[in-house]
């Protein structure tokens, strides 16, 4: 398996398929040769394989499931979350079931294409920034990549929208699924005691950490990103 998808602008990080569509295979006694399955799983799936492959008991308090076991019973949805990457503040969680996938923003003031070090040394983000910068990047690279803000909601069918680039949460026909996949989010945050919006307390100390060992030129990108962060939160933002 792999921790992440790609790593590129909608990709690691963030929700899209490119960002959460990861392989998984596996094999062992008493799992079919070449067998595909298509239902949902996350990596808190893993650990309860091993230990089900291995006899051990799966504790009652483990969110995981063997895959195999007779006991199993499949997703109806699985949840992703986002919180600081690097120097990066976000939050962001998603619902995902067969058919829809559901996108919350919670700092949807922010660009999606929020400032870090780690990703903008990439060179396909230097093009694409480039590109933009210069006006070459189409209207659909524009609005997906480098919109200033970010809806506070998305919603796509992820299946029939393979790049999910049409944000259906505004559209009447979808209220009503958009309202179940709410409040099943919402429900979830309940249930797992998912944190609020963190007040960053480390995030100093975590930068200074961050900061040591590296080039003054990297420094100089970093402590750029962590100023803009702050000028963010003073924001409200």
């Amino acid at each position: 398996m792999t921790d992440h998808g790609i790593s590129h602008a909608r990709g690691k990080q963030f929700f899209y398929d490119e960002g959460t569509h990861v392989p998984l295979l596996i094999r062992g006694p008493g799992i079919p040769v070449g067998e595909v399955r298509s239902e949902l799983v996350e990596h808190i799936n893993v650990a309860a394989n091993s230990l089900g492959g291995t006899g051990i008991d799966i504790l009652a308090y483990m969110q995981g499931q063997n895959v195999f076991s007779q006991y199993y019973k499949r997703r109806s949805f699985v949840i992703a979350a986002r919180d600081r990457c690097d120097e990066t503040v976000d939050r962001i969680r998603s619902l995902r079931n067969d058919d829809f996938l559901y996108i919350r923003n919670f700092l949807p003031q922010r660009p999606m294409q929020q400032p870090n070090a780690y990703k903008n040394s990439k060179l396909i983000i230097q093009f694409i920034r480039r590109f933009n910068a210069s006006g070459e990047l189409c209207y659909l690279g524009q609005r997906l990549l480098f919109a200033a803000e970010r809806p506070s909601e998305e919603l796509y069918l992820w299946r029939e929208d393979t790049w999910q680039q049409r944000n259906l949460a505004s559209e009447p026909p979808h209220q009503e699924v958009l309202a179940e996949l709410r409040a099943k989010l919402d429900e979830w945050v309940s249930d797992t005691k998912d944190r609020e919006f963190a007040d960053e307390v480390m995030y100093d100390s975590d930068m200074a950490a961050c900061l040591e060992g590296k080039t003054e030129e990297v420094n100089a990108g970093i402590l750029g990103n962590i100023t803009q962060k702050k000028e963010w939160a003073r924001k409200g933002w």
